[in-house]
């Protein structure tokens, strides 16, 4: 009987402590997690620029929590670099804008001005000519070095507003009729009718660097399509060429700034113009896709929100 009791004791005695270190494990674990969920609380409120620190109340916390705050100190202090070093590079573009592209307005519209005297020979207009021809090669490629530059730094804003993609894609092409009748090329527009939100300015940038690459590497003679069609939740916009296709080991490669294909290398560009455009269309909640195939031309496509 003694020894029945002693057994029942000690089972009971095991119990208990058993029941006492799962008790203790449930606690600490609990503890534990209420620890870093704090520490996780503080990091989410860190990620939307709140780099207050917190106090912390016992050793282990505590050191956690000041290893937590010495990060998101560093944090704040890198953030502030960031946003001084882009506040003076943003200062810096504008004033190269202004002190490049002024002279070089001036350079073009006094070179026509001088063009059209009675008195100039031949020879020197054709010199003239080319001082304007390579003014305006020198403009478009600083034009197209500052407005990448701009959507690195973050400093294209996009305000969209409701407006006619007939509308858009019509001021583009007007704005492409001397090149393309330079090539004797055909832009045919399909009407749409279609009506969505969208950034005017920007996107007529977007429509016009594609309608840029269609005229460049073209036939002549040959004929460019552009019109919209509906994809789910998209307006798609359509700019379809009969040039020499892009290979299919390039084309993940040609929204890449600065990426240019070998046998682009005789066409003036900086490779800039297929990343300024995907840019541009990813800031309106949009995407580009191309679809091509060697010797086919190639078909370029926008998908712009419907709403």
């Amino acid at each position: 009987m003694g020894h029945t009791t002693f057994v029942s004791a000690a089972v009971i005695l095991a119990l208990l402590t058993a029941v006492a270190a799962a008790g203790s494990t449930v606690l600490y674990r609990y503890h534990v997690e209420e620890m870093l969920d704090r520490i996780r609380q503080r990091l989410v409120q860190a990620e939307k620029g709140d780099y207050t620190a917190v106090s912390y109340n016992e050793s282990m916390e505590a050191a956690i929590g000041e290893a937590a705050n010495n990060l998101l100190d560093c944090l704040r202090h890198q953030k502030q670099k960031q946003q001084h070093e882009i506040k003076v590079m943003q200062e810096f573009l504008a004033n190269v804008s202004h002190q490049i592209k002024t002279p070089l307005s001036n350079i073009m519209i006094y070179s026509e001005l001088v063009s059209g005297s009675y008195t100039i020979s031949g020879e020197d207009r054709e010199y003239l000519e080319l001082i304007r021809r390579q003014s305006e090669k020198l403009d478009f490629l600083v034009s197209m070095l500052i407005k990448a530059s701009q959507m690195e730094l973050e400093m294209i804003q996009i305000h969209p507003a409701a407006g006619a993609l007939d509308e858009l894609i019509l001021r583009c092409a007007e704005g492409k009729t001397h090149e393309a009748r330079q090539k004797e090329i055909e832009m045919r527009i399909e009407p749409s009718g279609v009506v969505c939100p969208f950034d005017s300015g920007w996107m007529e940038e977007a429509i016009g660097n594609l309608m840029d690459n269609a005229i460049k590497y073209s036939p002549c003679g040959g004929q460019i399509e552009i019109f919209v069609t509906k994809y789910g939740l998209f307006w798609c916009i359509h700019v379809r060429d009969q040039g020499s296709g892009i290979r299919e080991s390039e084309q993940g490669l040609i929204f890449q700034r600065f990426y240019r294909s070998e046998r682009a290398y005789s066409e003036p560009g900086l490779g800039i113009g297929l990343y300024l455009a995907r840019e541009i269309v990813r800031l309106h909640g949009g995407y580009m896709e191309v679809r091509s195939k060697e010797g086919e031309g190639a078909e370029f496509c926008v998908y712009l929100p419907r709403d």
